[in-house]
Order: structure tokens, then C-alpha cells, then sequence
């Protein structure tokens, strides 16, 4: 006698902590890397911050869009980057000018999406001093 087996695809969960996520089965094209932030003290006495994200490039040639996210509310238009076939990785930054009533701590994230793969950076944040 002949049985047949129906087999069904379920994700497979990993448990971190008290969360169950589901384990990444093929690896990512992309992932943010090397976060970071810097200041500049500007003339009319405002200040600069520098936020910069490394991302991670696995599979070139790729076309990722992107937009970044701040602690005020603000949001960045997308922005369309082409990774040429070889690169590894590609430095994403944007800048944004305090002025003398901004608050002690500002952040910004960033957002990045390229076909089905959808990631972010945690808040980069700046402290003023």
C-alpha cells in the first residue's frame, strides 16, 4: 500500500531571550553595520550632528532604497542607491543643524528596503554637550 506525505512549510523559530523570531533561513542581501554620530560647532553657534550607518552589501550588483527617520518627527524623502557588482559596502549619512532650544538628546534611524529584505538601524544617538 502506498501512503503519500503532505508536508507543510512553517518558519522555523529561534528563541532569543522571551521572544520567538523566526531564524533567518537564507541570508539577507543586506544589513546595517558600523553606526555612529558627530559634531561640528558652527559660527552662528548652532551645531551640526553627522549621523552615518555603514551597510553591509552581500550580494552585488543590488538597488536599495532608503530614507531616515528623526527624534522630532521629521522624515526624509526616499532615496535610491545602486550598488555596483563587487562593492561590499556603502556609507549612508545625513546631517541635521540644532539650534540653541534643541532638546539635550536627538536621534535619528534609518530605513533601508531592497526587494523582500526590509531592515533598520537602532536610534543613532546624539547627546549635546
Amino acid at each position: 500500500m502506498r501512503t503519500s506525505l503532505r508536508v507543510r512549510r512553517q518558519p522555523i523559530l529561534a528563541v532569543t531571550g522571551l521572544l520567538l523570531v523566526p531564524a533567518v533561513l537564507a541570508a539577507d542581501p543586506i544589513a546595517i553595520h558600523g553606526v555612529g554620530s558627530s559634531s561640528q560647532q558652527l559660527a552662528n553657534g548652532h551645531t551640526r550632528v553627522h549621523f552615518t550607518v555603514r551597510i553591509d552589501v552581500f550580494n552585488s550588483p543590488l538597488e536599495f532604497n532608503y530614507h531616515w527617520e528623526r527624534s522630532d518627527g521629521a522624515r526624509s524623502a526616499v532615496k535610491t542607491q545602486y550598488v555596483k557588482r563587487g562593492v561590499t559596502s556603502v556609507p549612508v549619512t545625513t546631517t541635521w543643524e540644532l539650534g540653541p532650544n534643541a532638546p539635550q538628546e536627538v536621534w535619528q534611524t534609518l530605513f533601508v528596503n531592497t526587494g523582500n529584505t526590509h531592515v533598520q538601524s537602532q536610534p543613532i544617538r546624539y547627546r549635546l554637550h
